[in-house]
């Protein structure tokens, strides 16, 4: 019988000690992240830069699973949150290189690699003419209009309704003149942060223009060349209650006229603001990215990764950017209604 225990004893133990080798990476349906399928082999993990996973060990009950303890050897290469509700460890990869998750159970320690290698983007965005975009200004910079981009659901953006820009302080008479009266400019959103402070906002502050509404919905601005700068953009509340600011202006604005919504280059907090519209329209992804990539006849650091992780994060945390619009802004379905209904055709 001594015989017997001592080798179930040692059964067991190799179970558990096998039990990395053989870790399942529960990956969602859609992938959390633009990267490269997670492939766990033996005791390795590998990621991509801005890259999720879930690990558990098989074989343990929930109530003894509660008692593991994770930890990666280096955060600044992943880390290691643990949920002990549901048992299960997620692994973040944050930058390139090497580090090792640590599991503690029962005073023992079982390890798995974790090898992160850079990430690249994987959606081919569309090739939209600029010409068709750009509008007829001359002293504001990255000056195009959303209008003419279809749907999924064959529908069409109206033209000359939803016009984003970089800073408007550059404009001369004639360019306000144009967007006043060509165009019918009914409002515009500052998506700079303190712009409502117009005596030391950088870039300087937008022009008067009669009867034209300003709305102050500024927020930070993102990196221009982290993986991960939007996304990490859109889970901040100042990020959100510019969103919210925004969309409601255009709700107000029932389609009726022109609304510019700009930051002070017009392609990192825009460009999020156009994805989110976009994506309520339903847009495809390769033309929100095209539309995005427009940007780089004007600037060369653009960031295409970081758009598709901020598209994929939103979908990741609700199923669709609609439902996070939705979760996060307050705003209704039917409001969604309302814009597709106000701004396509």
């Amino acid at each position: 019988m001594r015989r017997l225990n001592s080798s179930m004893r040692r059964v067991e133990g190799m179970i558990l000690a096998g039990a990395l080798c053989v870790s399942i990476c529960h990956v969602s349906a859609e992938p959390a992240y633009a990267a490269s399928k997670i492939k766990l082999s033996k005791t390795t993990l590998k990621l991509t830069v801005g890259k999720t996973a879930t690990l558990k060990l098989k074989k343990l009950s929930k109530k003894k699973a509660k008692k593991l303890k994770w930890k990666s050897t280096k955060k600044s290469v992943a880390t290691v949150s643990f949920n002990k509700k549901k048992a299960i460890a997620t692994v973040k990869a944050k930058k390139k290189g090497t580090a090792k998750i640590k599991v503690t159970y029962n005073k023992k320690t079982y390890v798995c690699k974790v090898k992160v290698k850079n990430q690249t983007p994987t959606i081919t965005p569309a090739d939209i003419d600029l010409e068709k975009q750009k509008l007829p200004v001359t002293d504001i910079v990255n000056a195009r209009q959303l209008g003419g981009y279809e749907t999924t659901d064959g529908k069409k953006v109206k033209a000359n309704l939803l016009l984003r820009t970089a800073k408007l302080s550059t404009a001369t008479d004639e360019d306000l003149a144009v967007l006043k009266n060509d165009f019918n400019l009914g409002y515009i959103v500052d998506l700079r942060k303190g712009c409502e402070d117009l005596l030391t906002i950088a870039g300087g502050k937008d022009p008067e223009i009669e009867g034209v509404k300003e709305v102050f919905a500024g927020f930070a601005g993102p990196s221009q060349t982290e993986p991960d700068a939007y996304a990490k953009s859109l889970k901040k509340k100042e990020t959100i209650q510019s969103m919210k600011l925004f969309l409601q202006t255009l709700l107000d604005n029932k389609g009726e006229k022109a609304v510019i919504f700009h930051c002070s280059l017009g392609k990192d907090r825009t460009g999020i603001m156009a994805a989110v519209i976009l994506s309520i329209f339903r847009v495809s992804d390769e033309i929100i990215l095209g539309d995005y990539m427009l940007s780089s006849h004007c600037y060369s650091k653009i960031n295409q990764l970081g758009m598709e992780n901020a598209l994929l994060y939103m979908r990741e945390e609700s199923g669709s950017v609609e439902n996070f619009v939705i979760e996060k802004t307050g705003l209704t379905s039917a409001d969604m209604e309302l814009l597709r209904q106000y701004y396509l055709e």
